[in-house]
C-alpha cells in the first residue's frame, strides 16, 4: 500500500521535485489560473482539500507534500485553498506547515512557486490574525519568526495591511534563497 504513494517512493520524489523545478518555479501560478473557469478553482480546491488530509494524516509532514500544499497560500489560488493553508478550520494543518517548511538558504529553491507571487498582498485580517495567533506570532522575536515560511509570511501580511513597512521585498530577484528583513 505504501508504494501507491509517489511522495513515499524516494526515486520518483527526485523526479517530481526536478520537474517542479524545471516547470513551476520560475513562473507565477496566474499565468495558467488568469481566465480559467470556474471549473479549475473547483478543482483546485478539491485537490487542495484531499491534499491537506494526506499531508496531515498520512504523511505526517512530508516535505514534498508541504511544499505542495503550501503552494496554495499564494494569493492567485483560490479564497477556500488559502484559508486551508493559513489553518482557517484547522490550525494543525498551519502548525504542522510551520514545521516542515523551514527557511534556510536553500529553501526559496523548495517554494513551488517564486517567492514573490507569495508576497502580494492577500489575506482577510481575520484569517491573518487567527493565523498569527496558531503560530504564536506575538510571543515570536524576529529571530523566531524566520525560521519557517508560514510565520515569516503571515508576519509580512500583516505588516502590509498595517500599513508599516512589509519585511520581505517582492521586486528583488531572490538569488541567495532568503529576501532580507527589512
Amino acid at each position: 500500500e505504501d508504494s501507491a504513494w509517489a511522495w513515499k517512493d524516494s526515486q520518483f520524489k527526485d523526479l517530481l521535485m526536478k520537474f517542479t523545478a524545471l516547470h513551476l518555479r520560475k513562473k507565477a501560478p496566474s499565468f495558467w489560473l488568469d481566465g480559467a473557469g470556474d471549473w479549475l478553482g473547483e478543482a483546485l480546491r478539491g485537490l487542495c482539500d484531499r491534499l491537506s488530509r494526506v499531508f496531515v494524516e498520512d504523511s505526517y509532514g512530508d516535505p514534498m507534500l508541504a511544499i505542495a500544499l503550501w503552494s496554495f497560500a499564494a494569493p492567485c489560488m483560490p479564497v477556500e485553498c488559502r484559508s486551508v493553508c493559513w489553518g482557517k478550520d484547522d490550525p494543525g494543518v498551519l502548525a504542522l506547515l510551520n514545521k516542515t517548511l523551514p527557511v534556510t538558504d536553500a529553501s526559496v529553491d523548495q517554494l513551488l512557486w517564486p517567492l514573490e507571487v507569495y508576497l502580494k498582498p492577500q489575506e482577510d485580517p481575520v484569517i491573518l490574525s487567527q493565523a498569527a495567533e496558531t503560530l504564536g506570532l506575538a510571543k515570536m522575536t524576529e529571530e523566531t519568526v524566520s525560521r519557517s515560511w508560514p510565520s515569516k509570511l503571515v508576519a509580512h501580511q500583516q505588516a502590509q495591511q498595517s500599513s508599516s513597512a512589509p519585511l520581505m521585498r517582492e521586486a528583488r530577484p531572490v538569488a541567495s534563497g532568503l529576501d532580507s528583513m527589512e
